[in-house]
Formats: structure tokens, C-alpha cells, sequence
């Protein structure tokens, strides 16, 4: 058993820790993290690696904001930029252009220009009226034209999360580099969110609780613990001749088990037969687990006479 101990210590075996990043609504951003380690040891170190370089970047992010430092990214010379409305502005005339447009009026060569000035300048209220109904109608063909293209790109990204965070941090993107609201720059500002993590990936996340099958107990079978693995003996029955009075100490680590196709494992070898994601369940499940854990790893380490 000595032998068996200081062979698994000397090759540990490689695990994997995966999470999900979320919102605070349980969605997922981005994708899985995967962290791959031998010891509990190097997960801490490289948790706290990743904790640190997050909080390096929000400190950057919020000393730009504080100093109003922007990061453009690069459009290429291919996107099409939103153009401004028409605005229809009457205007009162002065009493020289006044002068000036009666004049011309009576001039067949400078007629049209002068009516064309006085159209513009002096309709007053009608003119007024008429320019702001051209900007509505404008402004309600944008929206519609807006709708049709995003129906267009959703329509075209089936793996696309229909949401309102994500829409509002699409459109937000356009309208920080004023862009036009075709499909085209929608696909755009998509692809440059997802790629860095600011698009909500799907609906929240529900853990679900592994369920470990129980194992059925046998009267006619005697429970016999060697070497980590509790192996079932049948035939044999345990009464007070064959016991001995006096106590026999609990093995280290004999409080962690896991149980696989039918035997039940215990220290170093239930450790090792535990997948990532039981182990870490019962990392934060069960506060005395990560002690155990440490004690029977360092008991396992100590030189052997």
C-alpha cells in the first residue's frame, strides 16, 4: 500500500476546472473557462492569476472613463456611416432681401430665383409645418428601415440571443461610430461584442446537483477496507468471536469516498477517480473538504522509513 501511495504522488494525474462566466441574471457571457491543474495548489495560483489580471483591467477601464479616454477600433473603409436629416428651417427675411426679391420678381431672367428664394424664406407657419412632418416621415423611415435590417441580421444568426442587454449593446455600438442601420453593420457590431464578451450568450444557467446512485446493501456480505477501496466479501459474517476489542484507528482520508460501478473509494483513491466537476461541488459545498483534501496530500508527501 506504502508503494501504491508514493507512486501516485509522484504522477499526478491532470484535472480540469470549468465555469461558466454569467450576468447578474444567470446568463452566460462568452464561453467556458477551462482551467487545467495537478494540485488544489496550482487552481488557487491560477484562479488568483486570472482575479488579478480582471482587476487590472477594470482599473484601466475606469481610469479611461474618469480621464475620458477612448479606444476606437479600427471600421475599415467599407461601413456606411449614418447620414444627417434635412432640416427645414424657415427664416425671416430682412428688409434689403426684401427689396432685392420684389426687384428681381419683375426681371424675367432673375423671376424663378426670386420666387424660389421667397418659397423658401417666407411661407412662414405652412413652411414650418411642412418641415417638421419631413422630419418625422425621416426619422419614422429610418426606424422602419432600421427594423427590417435587424430582422434581417437576427434572421441570419440562428445562434444569435434574442435580448434586450444585447440589442441595447448592439445599437449603442452603431450609434458610437454613427452607423447606418443596415444589416450589414448590425453583423459588425455583432461580431466585435461577441469577440470581446460583451454579448450575452444565451438564457440563465441552472446547476444541476449530480446524483450518485446508491449502492444496495447486502445482510450476507461483510465490508472489508484495503488500500483505499472497500470491497464486499460475501459469505462472511462479522460477530463478536472473530472481532478483536481493541479499536482500530481510522485511516487518513477514509471520510472521502466516491462511489464507481459498484465500489465505493476512499482517500487518494476516490480523489482520483472524482471528476472535476464532483470535486468541485464539493469545494464549495462543504467547507471541511478542501482541509481533508490538504491533510491527506500532505500525509502522502511525508518521506517514508
Amino acid at each position: 500500500m506504502s508503494e501504491q501511495l508514493e507512486n501516485q504522488v509522484e504522477t499526478p494525474v491532470e484535472q480540469k476546472y470549468i465555469y461558466q462566466p454569467t450576468d447578474d441574471s444567470g446568463r452566460p457571457i462568452g464561453g467556458k473557462q477551462v482551467i487545467k491543474y495537478t494540485t488544489q495548489d496550482e487552481l488557487i495560483k491560477e484562479l488568483e492569476k486570472r482575479n488579478v489580471l480582471l482587476i487590472r483591467k477594470l482599473r484601466q477601464e475606469t481610469k479611461n472613463n474618469r480621464l475620458g479616454i477612448s479606444e476606437d477600433e479600427d471600421l475599415g473603409a467599407d461601413v456606411q456611416h449614418l447620414a444627417d436629416p434635412v432640416e427645414f428651417l424657415p427664416r425671416d427675411l430682412t428688409q434689403e432681401e426684401l427689396y432685392e426679391i420684389s426687384r428681381d420678381l419683375i426681371d424675367p431672367t432673375k423671376a424663378a430665383d426670386a420666387q424660389s428664394k421667397l418659397i423658401e424664406a417666407k411661407l412662414g407657419a405652412p413652411l414650418e409645418s411642412l418641415g417638421k412632418t419631413l422630419q418625422s416621415i425621416q426619422q419614422d423611415n429610418i426606424g422602419l428601415r432600421a427594423k427590417v435590417e435587424a430582422n434581417a441580421f437576427v434572421n441570419s444568426n440562428p445562434d444569435y440571443y434574442k435580448c434586450d442587454e444585447n440589442m441595447d449593446a448592439i445599437v449603442g455600438w452603431m450609434i458610437r461610430y454613427n452607423l447606418a442601420p443596415i444589416a450589414t453593420n448590425f453583423q459588425k457590431a455583432y461580431d466585435t461584442l461577441k469577440s470581446q464578451g460583451v454579448i450575452i450568450e444565451g438564457p440563465p444557467i441552472i446547476e444541476q446537483q449530480p446524483v450518485i446512485p446508491a449502492v444496495p446493501e447486502s445482510p450476507a456480505k461483510q465490508e472489508v477496507v484495503e488500500e483505499g477501496v472497500i470491497q464486499r466479501v460475501p459469505g462472511v459474517s462479522i460477530t463478536r468471536e472473530n472481532t478483536s476489542d481493541a479499536a482500530t484507528p481510522t485511516p487518513l482520508g477514509s471520510d472521502i469516498t466516491y462511489t464507481v460501478g459498484g465500489r465505493t473509494l476512499t482517500g487518494l483513491a476516490a480523489l482520483k477517480a472524482m471528476p472535476s466537476e464532483e470535486y468541485k461541488r464539493r469545494l464549495l459545498t462543504d467547507r471541511e473538504f478542501g482541509k481533508k483534501v490538504d491533510k491527506l496530500d500532505a500525509e502522502a508527501r511525508k518521506p517514508r522509513s
